[in-house]
This record gives structure tokens, sequence and C-alpha cells, in this order.
């Protein structure tokens, strides 16, 4: 199976470079659209070329980095971030790259001040600190997170009181016991129909919940039943009981609440 390998890249630090090797490479032969490999000239994935005055690294049908003549340096990622695009900038440029939130976006290390979010669509600029050498990313994303508020999260659990101390008591009286052998009849319900069986005047109907809320696909854990039914709580109701934070310049921390924006 074929993979993107980036240890035959030459390493491209600023645009001097980028236009001296551009110019020295030779094309590809038997190519009807002139393509300058970025490595090993069996492999046309990754190439360089000239346009007008920029010098352009492309991967695959991204252009990734775009050396501009006055010193700034300009990434895609072409809507994705991929572990192959880090790989390929790693090998490139003069900083490094890592994943945040599993994977999901893509940091810039790039010293002070640490690691920064970089957008997926869009451009994300680089120039040259004029009292160094070092880049300095100029259009950063934000690190946002999301905390939950407790007055918010305590007013909306008010509205469920009813179910969820029946659930707890449950707990408390058969403690780690199973209250149930078999599975729900139903192993899925919408949030309408939980809803619905959580509000419900009939202890029957909260029974049915709480089996549901305990049973995750085939396996049963007593804990389950609360802490689902607050998870559940927490999407339906996330404007209500979460809080945003903007985190300063080049910190970042993971936000457990990210999957429900």
């Amino acid at each position: 199976m074929f993979r993107a390998n980036p240890n035959d890249v030459k390493v491209l630090r600023n645009y001097d470079e980028a236009s001296r090797w551009e110019a020295k490479v030779k094309p590809m032969r038997g190519r009807a659209v002139e393509c300058k490999p970025l490595g090993a000239r069996n492999k046309s994935h990754a190439n360089i070329r000239r346009e007008n005055d920029d010098i352009v690294v492309r991967l695959y049908n991204t252009d990734i980095v775009r050396y501009k003549p006055d010193g700034s340096i300009i990434i895609r990622q072409g809507g994705y971030a991929s572990q192959t695009t880090r790989k390929y900038l790693d090998a490139v440029l003069p900083m490094w790259f890592a994943s945040h939130q599993g994977g999901a976006t893509t940091v810039a290390l790039v010293g002070v001040p640490g690691s920064q979010i970089m957008h997926s669509n869009g451009d994300n600029i680089f120039t040259v600190d004029p009292n160094s050498v070092r880049l300095v990313f100029t259009n950063p994303v934000p690190c946002i997170v999301h905390k939950v508020n407790r007055k918010g999260m305590n007013a909306v659990r008010a509205k469920y009181a009813v179910f969820i101390n029946y659930m707890k008591n449950i707990r408390k009286l058969l403690g780690e016991e199973r209250f149930t052998s078999e599975p729900p009849e139903k192993r899925y319900l919408s949030d309408d129909e939980l809803l619905a069986l959580a509000t419900s005047s009939e202890p029957s109907d909260h029974y049915t919940a709480m089996v549901y809320l305990a049973w995750n696909g085939y396996y049963f854990n007593p804990r389950n039943p609360v802490i689902r039914f607050n998870t559940i709580l927490v999407r339906l109701y996330r404007d209500e009981v979460l809080d945003t934070h903007t985190l300063p310049d080049g910190v970042l921390k993971h936000d457990k609440f990210k999957s429900l924006f």
C-alpha cells in the first residue's frame, strides 16, 4: 500500500531557499503539464512551482505552502486537518505542527507565545519577525473552551428533579446490583421520547427510562443512568448550561464539549 513519505523532501525555510530550489529542480519527463517534484523524482504527489513571483508547494490537490517575495508564508490545509499534510509541513518548514482535540485541528508551534490553532479552511498567514528570524502566526484561530455553568445546570436539572431523584434512590437501594438483567425493548430512544418518560408521573415510565440509560449498547452499568442523563441534558440545553471562554493567545486546552457545537 502506498504511503506518502516526506523523508526525501527538501527543507525550504524561506522565500529565497524556495526560489533557488524551484529554479534548480528539473521537470519530470513525459508530463503534459510541467511538474517539478518536491522530493524524489519518481513522486509527483508533492511538487513545487513558480506562480508569478510566488513559490508554491502542492500536495496532491492542495497548495499547502505559498512563499511570498515579502518573506511571508501562507499555509493551507484544504479543509481537512490530515496527518499527511502535517508531516509535509513539518518536513518543509522551520516550525512544528501537531494535532489538537484528537486530530480534529492542527496547531502550529512557532515559539512564543506557544502553540496556536490553524484554520482548516482559508489562509494561515505567517510573517517574519523583524527583530529575529522567527515566523509569527498573524491570524491564528482563538482557542475556545466551554465550561458548565452550575446555576444554569441546576435550573435545568430542577425540571427533571423527580426522575433524577428516582434514579438516585434506586442506586442507593440496590448499590452495585443490577436492577434489571434484560436490555430495553428499544435500543434507541429519541430525545423527545426519553424526556417524555422522564417527565411522566408514572413510576413505570421512569423505570423504562432508567433501564434504557443503564444499557450502553450491550453493556450494563448501574452508574450509567444518572451520568448519561446528565450528558443528554447538557447536549439539549447547551446554550443554557455552558459558558464560552476564549483563552489567551498561545494557550491551548481540551474542550470536552466541542462535539456539541
